[in-house]
């Protein structure tokens, strides 16, 4: 048997996209960390992608305001207002803490529920 190159919870990117991958096997499914929208592959496909992190490596940061198609949030290493596309099925306040991913291809906003929790 042979694992597949990604698994649940990387970070990928494929074809100038950003992919959060949710489930590998003989078909590989995810979402788009930009825009929300489903990823469906397979894993022959993926040959060329690159790994770019991994869900693990996500940190709360604050989220300072929401605008109709973007948030505002600190900088998790600077402290500076960045303003990233607004998630599809965003549900946070304004004030509190969000959990973002910091890659070398910018700063994405990401589900509570994504996020492996301590035990």
């Amino acid at each position: 048997m042979r694992l597949p190159e990604f698994r649940p919870g990387d970070v990928i990117r494929f074809r100038g996209r950003i992919i959060q991958i949710r489930s590998s096997g003989k078909k590989v499914n995810g979402i788009s960390l930009e825009d929300g929208s489903r990823f469906l592959s397979t894993p022959e496909e993926l040959k060329g992608a690159e790994k770019i992190a991994n869900i693990g490596d996500a940190v709360l940061t604050v989220l300072v305001s929401i605008e109709e198609n973007a948030i505002l949030v600190l900088d998790p290493e600077t402290y500076e207002t960045v303003a990233i596309k607004k998630p599809m099925f965003f549900n946070a306040e304004a004030g509190s803490e969000i959990p973002v991913l910091k890659t070398e291809y910018g700063i994405f906003a990401l589900a509570h529920t994504d996020i492996p929790q301590e035990k």
